[in-house]
């Protein structure tokens, strides 16, 4: 048995809720990165198990290891994933350099409705300046393809919502309010 932490805020006071999330919920993993089901990553099998999804190694940053593909979508990518203390994966970032004139971006977007089912579509189009398209998974994963106004780098963002800003918090990042 694993043992997750959640935490609220609520009126200035602060709740810790432990809950137990057996091994089972592996097997109904959703989203895989190579062989690895995300909900389920720990920081050494995530090494070794995205080495099939084309995933160089690149180096350790703290809490933070970045990797390199040029073979998992149509554009190369730059892939950070986060590990929280316990060495789980909360976050993983592709980042993409500037859309191609082929269009690549709208390409990568189909890529994920094929694989992850058809996405919402927050703002915009892969070619306007800025866009966002979503995809929540029913394994808890959070899928998120955005550029923001201003950038021509586009990014995928594979999270674990509470356990991302659970560790955020842990580490001094507060949310804008």
């Amino acid at each position: 048995m694993k043992y997750v932490v959640c935490i609220f805020a609520a009126t200035g006071m602060l709740f810790l809720s432990f809950t137990a999330v057996s091994e089972d919920g592996c097997a109904h993993a959703k989203v895989y990165i190579g062989d690895i089901p995300f909900v389920c990553a720990q920081r050494d099998e995530f090494a070794q198990g995205v080495k099939s999804a084309h995933l160089k190694f690149k180096k350790t940053l703290g809490y933070k290891q970045i990797y390199e593909t040029q073979r998992m979508f149509t554009l190369p990518a730059t892939a950070v994933s986060l590990f929280n203390h316990d060495g789980e994966l909360v976050m993983l970032q592709f980042i993409f350099p500037a859309n191609n004139a082929a269009n690549a971006y709208k390409t990568i977007r189909k890529q994920l409705d094929q694989t992850h089912g058809m996405h919402k579509r927050i703002v915009g189009y892969e070619l306007s300046p800025k866009f966002e398209y979503r995809w929540s998974l029913k394994d808890g994963v959070k899928i998120t393809f955005k550029r923001r106004k201003g950038s021509s780098r586009a990014r995928i963002t594979y999270s674990l919502p509470q356990k991302a800003k659970a560790f955020l918090y842990q580490q001094g990042f507060r949310q804008a309010g």
